[in-house]
């Protein structure tokens, strides 16, 4: 697999996040499927400098990273089923919370002729982890979007980085 096969899309319909009342940080994204069915989430931390968006890793801004430095910092989620909606419940210990702002970014495959190449298959028992050798062709898409995009671009996918709840 290698970054043509992916692209990574903010939710078209944008993004909204709450505590729960045992203190878990819930997520609920919506997309109206123009890039296909996702299979997986990415939840990237992101700083800004200027007009220079990248990943935030230990307060500062990387503009540029590998698959180890991405899947160390961000946490993927397999999506089951299908659907245009879709709610996700993290930790507290498990939010990306290094950012000033978290981006949530939706994983598809691109079509390439007339078929679509399933995805590989999500490890259900280790939610948190891409399956093997996807991790450099999705560090690559995320390293291109943020390369390309503006600010204004990720707005519906950005979540702000609010205190816990006491």
């Amino acid at each position: 697999m290698n970054a043509d096969d992916i692209e990574v899309v903010v939710p078209a319909s944008g993004v909204r996040a709450w505590y729960d009342l045992q203190g878990q940080v819930v997520v609920h994204a919506t997309d109206d499927g123009a890039h296909g069915r996702p299979w997986a989430a990415l939840f990237v931390p992101l700083r800004r400098r200027g007009g220079l968006i990248g990943l935030a890793v230990d307060g500062d801004l990387q503009p540029t990273f590998d698959a180890t430095m991405l899947l160390r910092h961000a946490r993927w989620r397999c999506l089951p089923g299908s659907a245009a909606s879709y709610v996700f419940t993290l930790a507290r210990a498990d939010w990306p919370s290094d950012g000033e702002q978290v981006l949530l970014l939706l994983v598809c495959l691109r079509a390439t002729g007339r078929h679509r190449v399933p995805p590989p298959p999500c490890d259900f028992m280790q939610p948190g982890h891409p399956p093997p050798g996807c991790g450099p062709a999705l560090a690559g898409a995320v390293v291109a979007l943020l390369r390309q995009a503006r600010w204004g671009d990720l707005r519906a996918g950005l979540i702000a980085q609010g205190l816990p709840p006491e």
